[in-house]
Order: C-alpha cells, then sequence, then structure tokens
C-alpha cells in the first residue's frame, strides 16, 4: 500500500513539469471552461420539493395530488417566534405579532412608504399571493358554549390589558387542546404563525377550463325554472386536477417579503424568529452556497 501511494505522489510530483510546455494552451483552456461553467449557473435550479423524490406515476405522488385537490397545499410556513421579554402574551408581543398577521393576511393594502421602510419593492411584496390563511395568537378563534349558545369569538380580544386578564387568557388558551404547541409553547416563551400556501397546489390552467366546462351553463340554470327533476349521470368522470411543477426558485421570491416583514427594528428588538418549512429551508441552503461561494474566491 506505502509503495503505491509512493508511485502516486511521484507521478503528480511530474505532472507540472510535464505540461509546463503546454501551459498556455492549457490556461486558455481552463478559463475558456471556467466562463462557459460560469454561464451555466443562470440555468442552475434546486428542486427539493417533496414531489421531486418521486417519480410522476409513483402511488406516492398520486395520492399527494389526491389530498392537494381535495384540502389544498401541504407546504406552508411555520414561523416561530422567541419573545425576548419571555411572554408571547406580554401587550408588547401581542400587538407586534397582531401587526405582522395583519400584514400578512392583507399585503394588498400595504401602502409604498410602509414598503420601502422595510427595503423592499412593490414587485417582491407581490409573491405573498401565495399566502392562502395565517393563524396566530391574535386571529386565532375558540369555540365558547354560553347556555344553548355556541359562539366562536377570538381569543386574544385586546391587545393591552391588566396582569390579572393576561392571566386569565393564558388560562383560556391552555384550556384549548388544539392551541398549546401549535401557536404557543406552555411556558408562553415562544410562540408561532401558521402561514398557508398555495405551493404544489397550483392546478394547470387547461384543467381549470376542462372543469368549468362541466359546470352548468346559464341556458340550463334557466331549464330549472320550469323542471327541478334532477338526474344522476352514472356515466360522468371526475376530472383529475393536475398541478404545475413547483419551482424551488418560486420559495426564494416568497421568503424575501417574508423575512422583510419581520426584520424591521421594532420586530427584532422584540423577538427572535426562526421559519421553518420548505420555503425557509431552500432560502437557508441558498444564503449557505452564497456564503461558500464567496469564501472560495
Amino acid at each position: 500500500m506505502k509503495s503505491v501511494l509512493t508511485s502516486i505522489s511521484h507521478f503528480f510530483s511530474l505532472v507540472p513539469n510535464a505540461l509546463r510546455p503546454y501551459r498556455w494552451p492549457i490556461l486558455i483552456s481552463a478559463t475558456i471552461l471556467s466562463v462557459f461553467m460560469a454561464m451555466g449557473l443562470s440555468r442552475f435550479a434546486m428542486d427539493v420539493t417533496m414531489d421531486s423524490w418521486f417519480q410522476e406515476d409513483d402511488p406516492v405522488l398520486q395520492s399527494l395530488d389526491e389530498f392537494r385537490s381535495q384540502f389544498g397545499s401541504d407546504d406552508g410556513l411555520y414561523i416561530v417566534y422567541e419573545a425576548k421579554d419571555g411572554d408571547v402574551f406580554s401587550d408588547q408581543s401581542l400587538r407586534l405579532i397582531d401587526q405582522l398577521t395583519e400584514r400578512l393576511e392583507n399585503w394588498q393594502d400595504l401602502d409604498p412608504q410602509t414598503i420601502t421602510s422595510m427595503g423592499l419593492t412593490q414587485e417582491q411584496i407581490d409573491h405573498l399571493s401565495h399566502i392562502k390563511r395565517v393563524q396566530s395568537l391574535t386571529n386565532i378563534r375558540i369555540q365558547q358554549n354560553t347556555g344553548d349558545s355556541l359562539s366562536s369569538p377570538r381569543l386574544v380580544q385586546q391587545l393591552s390589558m391588566s396582569e390579572a386578564e393576561r392571566e386569565a387568557l393564558k388560562a383560556q388558551a391552555m384550556a384549548q387542546n388544539n392551541l398549546p404547541l401549535f401557536l404557543f409553547s406552555k411556558d408562553f416563551r415562544f410562540g408561532a404563525i401558521m402561514v398557508t400556501t398555495d405551493f404544489g397546489a397550483v392546478p394547470v390552467v387547461d384543467d381549470l377550463q376542462a372543469s368549468s366546462d362541466d359546470l352548468l351553463l346559464v341556458d340550463d340554470l334557466d331549464s330549472f325554472a320550469d323542471d327541478f327533476t334532477a338526474e344522476l349521470d352514472l356515466t360522468a368522470e371526475v376530472t383529475e386536477v393536475k398541478f404545475q411543477d413547483m419551482d424551488s426558485s418560486l420559495y426564494l421570491g416568497f421568503m424575501e417579503p417574508i423575512v422583510g416583514l419581520y426584520s424591521t427594528p421594532e420586530m427584532q428588538g422584540q423577538f427572535n424568529f426562526y421559519p421553518i418549512g420548505g420555503a425557509a429551508m431552500v432560502d437557508l441552503a441558498w444564503d449557505t452556497m452564497i456564503m461558500a461561494a464567496v469564501l472560495s474566491i
């Protein structure tokens, strides 16, 4: 084994002198190859979606598409935040989370001045169109039984409260089976915002058109005015919905405004944020690759 390693070492020691007469062709070729490979970086794509692990005809992927057709995307963003004052139910924490929730829900209403102050552009904000639902402590609803009535009020009905009211609110939140360890930790130090998206669940346009063609036309509706007899078509087929291929670059565009929204000085002064999910993972991987590329220069 030692002799083999010695032979290999001896071979590589001879290579520089052997290539010296051809140094200029080698340098030119290496430069051209480097430029060619650099041009290919614009076509670089990283696919870390769940779909990329399966063949198109895989039963697992087919079941996943069926799930998406009924319930929507399973690819959301879970934003965990740590309250620096140790209490996600404090007045300051609730006020800022309510502000962040409002901006995520109604991103279309953000004025240009606010967008600019966060270091974002309108084009970046438009990527938030993938958001379908936002759940946080300040907009989540709970069920209450009052006598014979069932109501669904918001858990947090006021952002500023006395200490006694805050303790009562915490007790009420802990009494909900679905909220502890979902929107807040049991020591109230950590909270979370659940962002539901349409990633991986955007139907192909042709399928939408085919589905719409199966709907009742206006003339069909008019015919019901005289005859309400309904017939069951046993030969009807359910149209299989196909979804657009997920491009991981959408994650990067989505995370830019998300990070911008919670990176304001006021937010950073009150919280530490830890985004979790496919979009956050791709964003982290991309940042790591950029840092590695810079360090390698």
